[in-house]
């Protein structure tokens, strides 16, 4: 286990740190992580103007290959200045992302280290 975090995954697990900065109209925004098709993590309501740090434990899959899904309730995309970053047990950044679609845009990221 890395310095990094404080959460301890099970061996079957994969951690990994996710950290949403929201601006304003944060409660429109979310986000899943999918492993194999099923969806494994779902964001907490998000709250405006801040930073929040997350850290889970996903199922492991081969080459620890996710899906992140974002979404907007009211279909304008999120707000400017909002984005996600996901980082592996090594604090190391493996996707860093702002959404533009107006309603669900998705892209993978592996944590295979």
């Amino acid at each position: 286990m890395s310095i990094a975090s404080t959460l301890e995954c099970p061996s079957d697990k994969v951690y990994a740190k996710i950290v949403k900065k929201t601006t304003n109209w944060a409660g429109e925004e979310s986000f899943t992580v999918s492993a194999n098709g099923a969806v494994s993590y779902t964001s907490p309501t998000l709250v405006s103007y801040q930073e929040r740090t997350l850290e889970v434990c996903l199922p492991a899959t081969t080459n620890n290959i996710y899906t992140l899904t974002m979404k907007d309730s009211y279909n304008d995309s999120w707000t400017d200045g909002a984005w996600i970053d996901i980082k592996d047990i090594n604090d190391h950044t493996v996707l860093k992302y702002i959404m533009t679609d107006n309603t669900e845009e998705t892209v993978d990221f592996s944590l295979y280290s």
